[in-house]
Formats: structure tokens, C-alpha cells, sequence
């Protein structure tokens, strides 16, 4: 099914891309392709394990921790250099 949706997907860019339409029919074409791209989106995340929510929470902790080091960093890298300009 995801393949046929992606040739289906693929098939409809380049008929936008070569054909001479209508309004109507490239807005419909259009209407159908962003259809095909949320059902294999949907297709795509129904194969991916689902995390349960202490593991997104631990993902969440990890990326503000990320968070916080960069921003630490970034004002002691500057407070740094300051201070040996003026020595």
C-alpha cells in the first residue's frame, strides 16, 4: 500500500510539474498528494515503536539538560573572551 501511495505521490509531482491544468485541477491534484502524504506519514510512525510517557519524559530532561549546557556555555565562552581582551 505505502508504495503504490509514494508512486501515486511521485506520479501526481510530476504531472504538476509537466502538465498544462487548470486551476481546479492542479488544486485537486494538490488536495489528493497531501492526502497521500499524511496516510504514509501515518503508515511511517504506525511501524516506529511507541515510547511509553516516563521515556519521553527522560527524552524531555536529556534536551533541556542539552539546553541548559549550551546556554551555559555560551555565556561563560563570552564572559571568557571579555576578559581576555582586557588583560
Amino acid at each position: 500500500i505505502a508504495a503504490a501511495a509514494r508512486r501515486r505521490r511521485a506520479a501526481i509531482v510530476e504531472e504538476v510539474g509537466t502538465a498544462d491544468l487548470s486551476r481546479d485541477e492542479a488544486d485537486r491534484l494538490f488536495e489528493e498528494a497531501v492526502g497521500l502524504s499524511r496516510a504514509l506519514d501515518t503508515l511511517d510512525r504506525a511501524r516506529e515503536p511507541r515510547s511509553s510517557v516516563a521515556e519521553e519524559a527522560r527524552k524531555a530532561r536529556l534536551e533541556d539538560g542539552r539546553r541548559w549546557l549550551g546556554l551555559v556555555s555560551r555565556v561563560y565562552g563570552k564572559e571568557k573572551k571579555g576578559r581576555d581582551r582586557f588583560q
